[in-house]
């Protein structure tokens, strides 16, 4: 600490000195003082007299001064005016995309005429007139000399006299002037290192960027002369530039050396009063196509085809072994094609200028292989040879098959023409790979492809999806196996020779969720609806626990099966779809119904209805063995139509009394499923019964049996609140909610388009709030609750049971002796249950109706959902019901009401127009 205070008194002291400007603080110790606290500053500059703010402008000063003194950039980058700008990813497909090699390298924009001082000195410089040497001085006496070489060669060392420097080089001025120092001056050493250098004028003249005279260091080379200048215009030549002395050509650059081969030998130092002449270039050559560097060349020696390629970096990997070359004649464009490392490619023909030359990517369809896809663990494209079976390509069953991979029943696609038509073989993958090189073992032929379908064992997930749909290309043509980038634009939700397209997420079953608290505005919520106990009807999915309703459902995995399934036979059936004719009808069939894996199928070679069913996935549990259908398209007197035939599916699968029929091309398959089939019907009881849960059911029963199972109501029930769900009434709910919602934006919209011109803002505010309220209510959900009579149910009326359905819900809540008051009254509250009590007694106990009420459309709202409106009418009178326990009484909003004020506005601008049309009336 004071070490740091001495050092900021010698700053406080050269500051106040007269000196100041000559013996500044360095920026060091500004640094150190800026980063001592504020009170240590404010105390340091208080000690010695200094204002703190010309302490901290002396700081400013510095940190500026270190700005200015760093190396300032005298060239800024420069885009080219032809650049082109595009994807390196993609193929250069056209010769106006191509840029003039290497002149970006040293394109520039000259900003100054500061010379480029910041290059690293070598040893073997020469010193001459206008260099500055740097000598410090060290020991026994301490110096620091900066010395300028001048006219006569000489610097002049204080103390000492002259020394003569001009002439030596940097290593031997160094040396000389050491032992020069040593001799004279006892007990010191030196260090003598180089300051600023000589500059020198030299020319860059010709098709530069910027012509002209430039200002350079003493150490710049000729490409650093022509970076100064902005680089070469691109009439100008790379190839050819001239470095002039005293108008004698001393060297010709050729700055391919440097850009292809990073050879610098040629590029040498300037003298003063050179000259760098940059010449018109005269031969041009295009290369594009699969090389490693496309883009117009200029030649120079070049003659033959491959020594024109060497200047492109040679061949891609995709690069075909022969050129294209095109060559502009006085007849119009000549084509030549020319084979690579030929005679004719290195004697014969000669480049010419003006030359294009395209160089083609090889083919990338794979030959000799097989591709292997579908349920695998390594799906990819395989080798093939002669002798090539399935058992070559799968070996394993445990290390080559996914575990959910149909092992019975595999699919081959094979071509059948040159043409690359196709047909589809259905083998038995499981006996393929059991007995190799059998009969069983299928011999491939070149361009096969295995599928191996999948199996619905519920176990395979959308990553497992995602990952196996990455499929190769088909050996033999370049088609990617994604139907969403085939060639032959097959749209595969139409219908094609009479078979739709199955939606493989069209039997998705609709699970619903209903939760019976989310809804608390709803009816007597305030009393019974939201004081439900376990009242969320959850889907058997929420749980690990295997349930009926499992058994025929689809659930998401077994959905992301269709779909893997789906999307692999995809491009197989487009294909067949395509290569369909009048002569030759569609080869696919369609099976639908109760099999695992409905859908459209290939129809596969000698294809039977067992096997398809296989294919299939296999028949349900719910399939019905004794009958199904088939569908067949029939021709007849140049019409067709279709025939319906009975058939036995058991017997099909047995393989008996010929029911096992042979397909043809558009068959529909039916597989029915069992009459009374269905799901595991269940409603949830809850609240006031004896052994509240969730109770199967029979077709037909009604509500009442359900609740004598349960053992009846408590003593504590409330019946004429009970609350009942039902979720088909929630889904028909939830779309009426949808559409009230818009219909209410368009009422809003429309009211607050004819306020537009009202002058009052109360009115623009209220049609901003209800809009934001209709769309706070666009967010509410659906409950179904229907509204039924319990305590009618319970006597056995039979007009008030209910026949009940799958997912019911019936809530019975305990008596509470509670009447409820909302909407626009003063304080909406509850209030306990008296007989003699009216309702507008119950609204006068909640602070009565608010300014905005509309006490003519005041409603009740019974526990058990239904509502009624109370004799409110003066002229003619009705029975008023007597409210119950947990009724709820609403009070609605006026939606034209209007406060004093814009009442009194509003007639006021009624008496002022008619004022002023009277006015204009009587003159």
């Amino acid at each position: 600490m004071f070490n740091l205070y001495r050092l900021f008194s010698m700053l406080i002291l050269l500051v106040l000195s007269a000196n100041a400007v000559a013996a500044s603080p360095t920026p060091e110790q500004i640094a150190q003082f800026k980063k001592l606290p504020a009170a240590q500053q404010k105390m340091l500059a208080s000690q010695y007299g200094m204002d703190l703010d010309q302490l901290q402008s002396l700081s400013l000063q510095s940190t500026s001064t270190i700005n200015m003194n760093q190396p300032q950039e005298t060239i800024q980058p420069r885009t080219l005016e032809n650049a082109h700008k595009r994807d390196e990813t993609e193929d250069v497909v056209s010769v106006d995309d191509l840029d003039m090699f290497g002149y970006d390298l040293f394109a520039g924009e000259p900003m100054s005429l500061t010379p480029l001082d910041d290059l690293p000195v070598p040893n073997n410089y020469i010193l001459g007139v206008g260099d500055e040497l740097q000598i410090k001085v060290f020991g026994k006496k301490t110096e620091n000399y900066n010395l300028v070489i001048d006219r006569e060669g000489s610097i002049y060392i204080p103390e000492l006299g002259p020394f003569q420097v001009r002439g030596l080089t940097y290593q031997q001025a160094r040396q000389d002037i050491s032992k020069f120092i040593k001799r004279s001056m006892i007990g010191v050493e030196t260090s003598v290192s180089l300051g600023k250098l000589k500059t020198i004028q030299v020319f860059v003249l010709g098709l530069a960027y910027k012509p002209g005279s430039y200002v350079v260091s003493s150490l710049s080379t000729a490409t650093q002369a022509i970076k100064a200048a902005g680089g070469i215009d691109e009439l100008g030549s790379l190839r050819h530039i001239q470095i002039k002395r005293n108008n004698i050509i001393i060297k010709t650059i050729d700055l391919y050396d440097l850009l292809i081969s990073g050879d610098t030998s040629s590029d040498i130092s300037l003298k003063q009063g050179d000259v760098v002449f940059i010449p018109l270039k005269k031969k041009t050559v295009s290369i594009y196509g699969a090389v490693k560097r496309p883009a117009i060349y200029e030649l120079k020696n070049e003659i033959n085809i491959d020594t024109v390629l060497s200047l492109a970096g040679g061949l891609a990997a995709e690069g075909e072994q022969k050129v294209q070359v095109t060559r502009k004649t006085n007849k119009g464009l000549q084509l030549y094609d020319i084979k690579l490392n030929s005679a004719e490619s290195n004697k014969t023909f000669s480049m010419r200028n003006g030359d294009e030359l395209l160089v083609g990517k090889s083919s990338d369809v794979y030959h000799n292989a097989v591709t292997l896809s579908g349920a695998v663990t390594n799906p990819g494209v395989y080798q093939w040879t002669r002798n090539s079976t399935v058992s070559d390509i799968v070996k394993s069953l445990k290390l080559d098959v996914n575990k959910d991979a149909e092992l019975q029943n595999a699919l081959l696609v094979r071509e059948i023409s040159p043409d690359h038509q196709i047909k589809v073989i259905s083998f038995n993958l499981l006996e393929a790979i059991s007995n190799p090189k059998s009969k069983l073992d299928i011999k491939l032929q070149a361009d096969d492809q295995i599928i191996v379908l999948n199996k619905d064992n519920g176990g395979y997930n959308q990553s497992t999806l995602d990952q196996d749909l990455q499929f190769p290309n088909m050996p033999g043509r370049k088609t990617d196996l994604s139907a969403n980038t085939r060639n032959n634009n097959v749209n595969y939700t139409n219908n094609t020779n009479g078979i739709n397209n199955i939606n493989a997420n069209s039997k998705n079953s609709d699970i619903n969720n209903v939760n019976n608290t989310s809804n608390s505005n709803y009816g007597s919520s305030g009393n019974s609806y939201n004081n439900i106990e376990n009242s969320n009807v959850t889907s058997s999915y929420d749980n690990d626990e295997l349930e009926i309703s499992d058994l025929d459902d689809k659930s998401i995995a077994q959905n992301n099966a269709q779909a893997f399934r789906t999307e692999l036979l995809k491009p197989i059936i487009a294909q067949l779809k395509a290569q369909a004719d009048y002569q030759t009808p569609v080869q696919i069939v369609d099976i639908r119904g109760a099999v695992k894996f409905p859908g459209v199928y290939p129809l596969f070679e000698d294809a039977d209805l067992q096997t398809l069913i296989n294919i299939a996935g296999g028949l349900k549990e719910a399939s019905y063995l004794t009958e199904g259908e088939l569908s067949r398209m029939k021709l007849a007197n140049g019409k067709t139509h279709i025939d319906y035939q009975k058939i036995n599916i058991a017997d099909a699968m047995a393989s008996k009394n010929n029911a096992n029929l042979k397909l043809e091309s558009k068959d529909r398959i039916h597989i029915f499923t069992k009459p009374e089939w269905r799901e595991d019907y269940k409603i949830t009881l809850s609240g006031e019964v004896k052994f509240p849960g969730e109770y199967g059911f029979n077709r037909g029963e009604t509500l009442y049996d359900v609740i004598e199972r349960a053992g009846g109501l408590t003593e504590y029930a409330y019946p004429e609140g009970a609350v009942f769900a039902r979720e088909s009434l929630r889904k028909i709910e939830q779309e009426q909610l949808k559409y009230l919602h818009q219909q209410l934006r368009q009422e809003v919209s429309s009211l607050s388009f004819r306020r537009q011109s009202s002058s009052n803002p109360v009115q623009s505010n209220s049609a901003q709030s209800a809009m934001e309220m209709v769309d706070k209510l666009g967010t509410a959900e659906a409950v179904g609750r229907m509204s039924i009579n319990l305590d009618k149910i319970m006597a056995q009326n039979k007009e008030q049971n209910v026949n009940l359905e799958n997912q019911d819900f019936l809530y019975i809540p305990p008596l509470r002796k509670v009447i409820s008051v909302i909407g626009y009254v003063q304080f909406p509250t509850s209030h306990i249950f008296e007989a003699n009590k009216s309702i507008n007694d119950y609204i006068a106990l909640s602070g009565g109706a608010k300014k905005q009420a509309d006490t003519d459309r005041v409603y009740v709202i019974r526990a058990n959902g239904s509502v009624f409106v109370p004799n409110q009418s003066f002229w003619f009178s009705r029975e008023d019901k007597p409210l119950m326990p947990g009724d709820t009484i609403v009070m609605p909003m006026d939606t034209d009401y209007m406060d004093k004020l814009t009442t009194f506005t509003s007639a006021t601008q009624i008496l002022y127009q008619l004022g002023v049309a009277w006015s204009a009336i009587s003159n």
